[in-house]
């Protein structure tokens, strides 16, 4: 069963620089020397008594097993003095005493960074077996701690692949990698611009299909598919699916624009040019502009006018 994650790197400070997650060479144990805290009981300490502008861990085992996720590898934490440029930090709450929850999460949680991280069990310590320090912390055998890892990853537990998103964490894959999460990955890449058959196989072209990505969009070139990677890419997905390119205007013809051309439209045409003068003579019309066309009304009107002049002129003549 995975382990419930709260992703809350949103809301954790950092000031300290960041490292190639190629440099992770070591994993630590950490308690929190009380039976109980989080992040935000952890932090006022950190930077007020410590004067730290990041955190201690990279994560924080609760005591109903669930995870406070606070940094990503890349970033540099202050678990160990001295040792946090090549230390994954995770933080186990208790001080000697831990739940059944708890260890199986840890056990989850570690052999996840392992593999993603290339780890072996050897290097998995304690915070007191780092050169230098004197502490009771992680307060528990690492001697068991490490053949447990051991025992796990022989029955094949080092294959735990990490959640999609949709839950609380993100998917994190690397060269090596199958399976549906490594598909939807070359699906995205594929939808972006990138050429690449999606396989379900993370080998070296999508490998170097995600290094082209993040060289394009200004991010760490290391070829993993992590959180800021996975991040960038949803939404420059985003972002494509809402660009649809508007289709272009219309052409508007303008409208023909009748002129009069004086000279011409007072000339009647040859052949009706008779019955145009006797027209005038009759009162039908004033004798301007002949090629001026008419309106309906315009017509009835000279017809109703044509009409009233015969029937004035056959009044004449009767009398």
């Amino acid at each position: 069963m995975t382990a419930v994650v709260h992703d809350i790197r949103h809301l954790t400070p950092r000031s300290n620089k960041t490292r190639s997650e190629s440099n992770i060479t070591h994993l630590a144990r950490h308690h929190s020397g009380g039976s109980s805290g989080d992040w935000s009981t952890f932090w006022p300490y950190w930077n007020n008594t410590k004067g730290w502008g990041t955190g201690g861990y990279h994560e924080i085992i609760l005591r109903d097993g669930s995870v406070q996720l606070c940094y990503d590898p890349y970033e540099i934490t202050n678990g160990v003095g001295g040792h946090n440029s090549y230390v994954y930090h995770i933080c186990v709450v208790g001080n000697g005493s831990f739940t059944d929850e708890q260890e199986r999460t840890w056990e989850e949680r570690s052999l996840l960074k392992l593999k993603q991280l290339g780890i072996p069990v050897d290097k998995v310590l304690g915070h007191r077996e780092f050169k230098g320090t004197n502490t009771a912390c992680p307060g528990i055998d690492m001697g068991m701690v490490r053949n447990r890892l051991r025992y796990l990853q022989g029955k094949g537990s080092n294959e735990i692949q990490a959640p999609t998103k949709g839950g609380t964490d993100v998917n994190y894959l690397t060269k090596g990698d199958t399976g549906a999460a490594v598909k939807i990955l070359q699906q995205k890449l594929i939808k972006v611009g990138i050429k690449l058959t999606a396989d379900s196989s993370f080998g070296p072209a999508t490998e170097a299909a995600v290094k082209t990505f993040q060289k394009d969009n200004e991010l760490i070139a290391d070829g993993n598919y992590g959180p800021l990677t996975q991040q960038a890419l949803d939404d420059k997905i985003f972002i494509l699916s809402k660009y649809v390119p508007k289709p272009a205007p219309p052409v508007v013809k303008p409208a023909k624009v009748e002129t009069i051309d004086p000279e011409k439209d007072r000339q009647p045409t040859r052949s009706l040019a008779a019955e145009w003068e006797e027209g005038k003579a009759l009162g039908f019309h004033d004798g301007t502009y002949p090629h001026k066309d008419a309106s309906r009304q315009e017509v009835n009107a000279m017809l109703v006018r044509a009409y009233k002049k015969i029937l004035e002129e056959m009044k004449k003549e009767k009398h």
